[in-house]
């Protein structure tokens, strides 16, 4: 079972392609594929299976995803925009937020440079605005292999 299938919603509001376009006009970044259409299915939500693992900084570790944020500014608390606009110049350029964990980190998807389309694990606790890449912690090379490490097992 994929993970697209238990996303609980968020926002009420259906995205088009026209929308994530505009986004990506917005901020100078092209959007992966994966995410657009993750986004058009979704518009961000609540995964019922949210653990993923990953190294950080040389151990295993895991971490969970609370929301992926939505394109949707009536939400108070998980919305794309305002994730863009709090961090802004707090991670390396061409990243957006695309979730968060339940304890301020991050979850930022590289949509510009040699990294593009990979997901990385943001610790806040360990911030740097020196455009530095210190607090980042590579978790998959796409966004459809990050939503494979927490589907639910069948």
């Amino acid at each position: 079972m994929s993970i697209e299938k238990t996303i609980a919603p968020i926002s009420h509001v259906a995205l088009k392609e026209d929308d994530l376009e505009h986004l990506e006009s917005r901020l100078g970044v092209k959007l992966p594929q994966d995410y657009k259409i993750f986004m058009m299915l979704h518009n961000g939500g609540k995964p019922a299976a949210s653990v993923f693992n990953f190294a950080e900084r040389g151990a295993q570790t895991s971490a969970s995803v609370r929301r992926f944020f939505a394109l949707d500014d009536s939400h108070k608390f998980y919305s794309l925009n305002k994730h863009i606009s709090i961090y802004h110049g707090r991670h390396p350029p061409g990243m957006v937020p695309v979730a968060c964990d339940s304890f301020g980190n991050l979850i930022l998807l590289e949509c510009a440079g040699e990294h593009y389309g990979n997901v990385f694990f943001w610790d806040h606790e360990n911030e740097d605005t020196s455009g530095s890449r210190r607090n980042l912690s590579l978790i998959s090379r796409s966004f459809a292999e990050f939503l494979s490490l927490h589907a639910p097992k069948a």
